[in-house]
């Protein structure tokens, strides 16, 4: 349930404000500022406690989601907003994103990586994803 929160982080980058429904309340979430995103945070580091959805974690992995927060918040810290991002800090904050996600689905192979990169022969950078190996 958290990771689909984390999904529309993802997906809101580029979009506007997105709306979340989390099992019978109704949670207006919009990840794409520093505020929501603290606000989402704290709630995956709560679900990390034991008794939480998340407590099944083992050290080595709860260490992995705490830096990939702290990644994310280090960019909100600097951008307050994704829009407010250039494309180097979008790319990075997903590949944090993902990071998180693939913990705490334990489906590592489904992770997304992204890169910007130059073709051979053009001065026109591209963004290209591929599936984590």
């Amino acid at each position: 349930m958290k990771r689909v929160l984390f999904l529309l982080l993802a997906a809101c980058a580029a979009a506007s404000p997105c709306i979340a429904k989390e099992s019978s309340n109704e949670l207006s979430v919009q990840p794409d500022n520093k505020a929501a995103f603290t606000q989402i945070s704290a709630d995956v580091r709560n679900q990390m406690r034991p008794g939480g959805h998340y407590e099944s974690l083992r050290p080595k992995e709860r260490v992995q989601v705490d830096q990939g927060l702290n990644e994310m918040a280090a960019l909100f810290d600097k951008y307050p907003t994704v829009e407010s991002m250039n494309l180097q800090a979008k790319l990075d904050l997903f590949n944090a994103q993902e990071k998180v996600n693939s913990v705490l689905s334990l489906g590592d192979r489904d992770r997304m990586v992204c890169k910007k990169q130059v073709p051979l022969g053009s001065h026109i950078p591209v963004v290209q994803c591929y599936t984590y190996e």
